[in-house]
């Protein structure tokens, strides 16, 4: 006959469900069980564990144990503060629980709460106790919370039993540990007195508790306060009235609890500001929060189109303000680059702008291993995840997580899958673990890049730990010229970009508008012109001229090639120095130096076109085919026949 193997013993249920959470353990055998964990559970743990038994109706369960650590009435005494018997360095946090087998729970008690109310009379408990209800809904997979008065008559402070599945055990203790701290805050930011009332200590420190991780910090102080009292209450199994009622001085004042007590705001803020210093947690930096209007002041033009509802600055805005990022795109020259930076610069503090190459692998974009003086490997990050996490705080007081949006000039550069890996996966909201590992700690820690950080309870900030905060924006562009590169984007990564057209005037705008247009995009350049007394072949006003001529050399490219007005700047600009220099107008060198570059790969009867409509609508004596028909020869290796071949 087969013996039946032994169940396991709540420490070995414990460590089992802990996992890879556990570093280091002193044994399974010993009681108590010192455990050091990982993030983002308290480095250090010493566990004291008990069976659960049956106590009486009132009461109903009870670890089935008296501890040695007692007062002169036989009563428990479980602080764990430095220099007491159970923990004499200070290092650990101190946890007493028991387990249910039939409900296959854990229940963790506040020991810390015991000796710091602890008046030494006869209402101390003599044992920690937790109702069956609070078991039952344990078992059923979620975090039950059950306040309890420290005393069994009295009416001084209360504490927060928490009761969980196995797989819930690492909530638990993050939910224990943070109780704790608040109760030390609290003790810092109040009166004396401020526990001495029956469930209130409880439910102060509950609320701050919801507060702070549960609350949606982009909202107001009181709209947050609303969020956690809902918490309490459905957790608590508590009316709103009655969970009022006990917290009106600190949380509602004497009034009806439309309005905000002054008080209430201050002491949030003050032990939030705590919080995130003590914990080292991940607040995200919000960009969107105080940004109403939209960035009108762009010092470019962009013609009116009655046929569209909405402006490119429009487009724009409302693409980043519905989640998406955003890829401009337009020929050369429209202001594509420029339009991208000065967005960026109105939306958020700071941006980063890049420019993309052919050669761009994930080691530049996400990052990789260097080479360090010892011989070993570091990760050192890359251009995406430098924007989330400030690497001049590393080795301060902390690491500093950021919002620094980036700029991608000339994304079709690219090799898509090349360059960006892992980032797919971020950007369409994973959280992805890169395969790296972070070197710089005692032991190697995977590098993470979280798409999804509010999917994560209490999110860390570390050096191996990204996240990308939900109003981060990248803006790309790409020159319509080259599209090819789109179809290289996988159509999940295409759907977290809105793709923008910057638009630039064509070839019927030019005929019907072209000056109109011309004297707009001169006012916005103000480029400056030359004393017209000093140009020898200049018939009429310079301004008037360089309207009409500008006009007919873009019209003139526009029907076979789009540029954006860009192009035509720095057209303008080349004509204007040489008419500075030479005191006359000429313009086939500018259209050597400006235009034809543009028009590489034109067929050689597109480019007799579009330098016979320039030839034909210019004076003789300010464009000189020969000179740019030699340039198309021996550079573009295009012949175009001349007059006279």
């Amino acid at each position: 006959m087969t013996s039946k193997s032994s169940s396991p013993t709540p420490r070995e249920i414990l460590l089992d469900a802990l996992g890879g959470y556990v570093e280091q353990h002193s044994g399974v055998d010993s009681n108590p069980l010192d455990v050091d964990l990982q993030d983002p559970l308290p480095s250090q743990v010493r566990f004291y564990l008990f069976e659960t038994s049956y106590s009486d109706e009132d009461h109903g369960w009870a670890i089935n144990v008296r501890l040695d650590n007692t007062n002169e009435n036989g009563h428990e005494i479980t602080d764990r503060e430095s220099g007491s018997d159970w923990d004499p360095d200070g290092e650990y946090q101190v946890v007493l629980g028991g387990y249910h087998e039939d409900y296959d729970v854990f229940t963790f008690w506040d020991d810390a709460v015991y000796s710091h109310y602890d008046t030494g009379d006869d209402n101390a408990p003599h044992k920690s106790y937790v109702a069956d209800e609070t078991l039952e809904r344990g078992s059923e997979n979620e975090i039950s919370i059950q306040p309890r008065e420290l005393r069994e008559r009295g009416d001084r402070g209360g504490e927060t039993v928490i009761t969980v599945t196995p797989d819930r055990i690492d909530e638990a203790l993050q939910m224990r540990d943070r109780i704790r701290w608040i109760r030390t805050q609290l003790n810092e930011v109040l009166e004396d007195n401020w526990a001495n009332n029956q469930y209130r200590a409880q439910r102060l420190e509950h609320l701050v508790y919801e507060y702070l991780v549960n609350t949606d910090r982009r909202k107001s102080v009181q709209e947050r306060r609303e969020q956690a009292i809902s918490r309490v209450q459905e957790l608590q199994d508590k009316s709103k009235s009655a969970i009022m009622s006990s917290l009106r001085a600190e949380v509602y004042g004497d009034n009806d609890g439309n309005t905000l007590p002054e008080s209430l705001g201050s002491m949030l803020s003050q032990i939030e500001r705590h919080y995130f210093e003590s914990y080292n947690l991940w607040k995200e930096p919000v960009v969107f929060e105080d940004i109403d209007g939209t960035p009108d002041d762009i010092d470019l033009y962009f013609p009116p189109d009655e046929e569209r509802s909405q402006t490119v600055i429009e487009q724009i805005d409302i693409a980043l303000r519905s989640g998406n990022h955003v890829i401009l795109t337009g020929p050369p020259g429209s202001g594509k680059s420029d339009l991208a930076e000065q967005v960026a610069e109105y939306y958020a503090d700071n941006y980063q702008m890049a420019t993309a190459t052919d050669d761009w692998t994930t080691f530049d974009t996400i990052g990789g291993y260097r080479p360090q003086t010892d011989g070993g490997l570091e990760f050192h990050p890359g251009l995406f995840l430098q924007r989330f996490m400030d690497e001049s705080r590393m080795g301060a007081r902390g690491i500093e997580a950021k919002n620094e949006w980036l700029v991608i000039d000339e994304l079709n550069r690219a090799n898509i899958d090349k360059a960006f890996g892992s980032l797919f996966s971020a950007l369409t909201g994973n959280n992805v673990t890169l395969p790296f590992d972070d070197t710089t700690q005692e032991s190697s820690k995977p590098i993470k890049l979280n798409g999804n950080p509010n999917a994560i309870t209490e999110p860390r900030v570390n050096s191996h730990t990204y996240y990308i905060p939900e109003d981060w924006r990248l803006i790309a562009t790409i020159n319509s010229v080259d599209k090819s590169s789109l179809y290289r984007m996988s159509r999940a990564f295409m759907r977290r970009f809105a793709f923008i057209q910057v638009p630039v005037p064509d070839d019927e705008d030019l005929e019907e508008d072209g000056e109109l247009l011309l004297d707009e995009y001169l006012d916005t350049w103000d480029l400056g012109y030359p004393d017209e007394e000093d140009i020898e072949n200049l018939s009429s006003g310079l301004d008037n001229r360089m309207k009409e001529d500008l006009t007919i050399l873009w019209t003139a490219v526009q029907r076979h090639q789009k540029v954006g007005p860009g192009v035509i700047e720095d057209l303008a600009k080349q004509i204007i120095t040489g008419i500075d220099r030479t005191g006359e107008i000429h313009y086939e060198y500018a259209t050597v130096a400006k235009l034809l570059p543009q028009l590489d790969g034109l067929p050689p009867s597109k480019m007799d076109d579009v330098l016979g409509e320039i030839e034909g609508r210019l004076d003789d004596e300010l464009f000189d085919r020969d000179i740019v028909n030699e340039f198309t020869r021996e550079y573009l290796d295009i012949a175009i026949p001349t007059d006279g071949e």
